[in-house]
């Protein structure tokens, strides 16, 4: 049950920085006046995009929310976790948001844990 929470509060805080980050460079491409075009919305959902799929890469096999919550990626079978590992498990909430809730809620392991073989534990590790 903590892990589950702590999933679902780290992918809050990554949700939430993930947005900031979004706002400032459509900030810094429309030089502050936030139009909202084709080109300013792209940008922003372009870039959330990119950020969801890589959240795992940013702290070592864990998104910023996981690290801040001590809780990491790792594969099931125990084998070292690739770059592609990681993309592929973050591919699916880009398309079924609900459903990978939904089975975190339930089973703790979302379809692209599923998909890519790997699990959300506690890091042992300090820092």
């Amino acid at each position: 049950m903590k892990i589950k929470l702590f999933r679902l509060i780290a992918a809050w805080i990554d949700h939430t920085l993930f947005c900031l980050v979004g706002t400032s460079i459509v900030g810094i491409i429309t030089v502050g006046s936030f139009d909202a075009n084709v080109v300013t919305i792209s940008v922003y959902v372009i870039s959330y995009f990119l950020l969801i799929l890589s959240k795992d890469l940013i702290c070592k096999n864990a998104s910023i929310g996981k690290r801040i919550l001590k809780i990491k990626v790792v594969r099931t079978d125990g084998s070292h976790i690739r770059t592609v590992d990681l993309i592929k498990r973050n591919l699916p909430i880009l398309f079924i948001l609900p459903v990978e809730i939904f089975m975190v809620m339930n089973n703790s392991r979302r379809f692209g844990d599923l998909w890519a073989k790997t699990i959300v534990i506690a890091d042992s590790q300090d820092g």
